[in-house]
């Protein structure tokens, strides 16, 4: 699991930056600089996107898909 895909598990979990920097043992400034990877490797635009991304990736589930489809048939 590389880093920042272990930030992204957390900032989807709830956690703050700052929380994640004290939980993990780095700099709050290594944690922003690895979410800031996280977004530009997922293409993600806020947390709701990191949360998706997250859940898709360990649950398998294409989370955007099933939430597209619930839209279309609400």
């Amino acid at each position: 699991m590389t880093q920042q895909i272990r930030v992204g598990l957390l900032l989807a979990s709830g956690y703050t930056k700052k929380e994640i920097a004290n939980m993990t043992g780095k700099s709050f400034h290594t944690v922003n600089q690895e979410t800031r990877i996280l977004y530009q490797k997922t293409g993600a635009r806020n947390l709701a996107d990191i949360t998706c991304n997250m859940v898709s990736l360990v649950s398998h589930i294409p989370v955007r898909s099933l939430l597209t489809e619930a839209l279309k048939s609400a």
